[in-house]
């Protein structure tokens, strides 16, 4: 089984970490494996995920403002949360109880000079922080053309394949 596990590591060294639905478990000393358990204690680490959740990939934050831990993930059903296979939102104030709040991000992306791209998968969220450490300045995706495989198309003149998949990083809006 695959499990994308996002940690986020606090200033006491206390750790949470998300596994795939954010399954979530817990370290007193992130350095010392015989302190992570899963969470509530006593669990065996497949739960309580994110309810009704089909997500994959989370990235985890602690938000030292409002004293909240957030998640960003790609979620796979089409037309559900976060729309199709995009990204979703979640946050939780003690690390394992996780309330979805909706769609972080769509599958288009507009770009500064007033285009936009539709993507047919924007995978694999990571937030960026400005220097400070707290501040969230910028998402990276991996993401993949709309278009089918192997078709040619074409911005601003040049060919090229519409298949393949790349690193976005966009600024996020505040």
């Amino acid at each position: 089984m695959q499990w994308n596990t996002a940690l986020t590591i606090l200033p006491n060294r206390t750790a949470i970490a998300g596994l795939r639905a954010l399954f979530p478990w817990r370290a007193e000393d992130y350095a010392d494996n015989t302190t992570w358990h899963a969470m509530p204690p006593g669990t065996d680490g497949q739960g309580p995920a994110l309810p009704d959740s089909n997500i994959e990939d989370p990235a985890l934050w602690f938000d030292f403002r409002r004293g909240a831990f957030h998640a960003i993930m790609h979620t796979m059903d089409a037309g559900g949360p976060g729309g199709a296979y995009c990204g979703g939102h979640a946050f939780s104030t003690n690390g394992w109880q996780w309330t979805y709040s909706g769609t972080a991000y769509s599958c288009a992306q507009n770009y500064s000079d007033g285009s936009w791209q539709e993507f047919a998968r924007r995978e694999r969220p990571h937030i960026l922080f400005a220097p400070d450490g707290v501040t969230p300045i910028a998402l990276s995706n991996g993401v993949q053309y709309a278009a089918p495989a192997n078709v040619t198309c074409k911005i601003g003149g040049s060919p090229y394949l519409c298949d393949p998949i790349f690193t976005l990083v966009a600024p996020l809006q505040t």
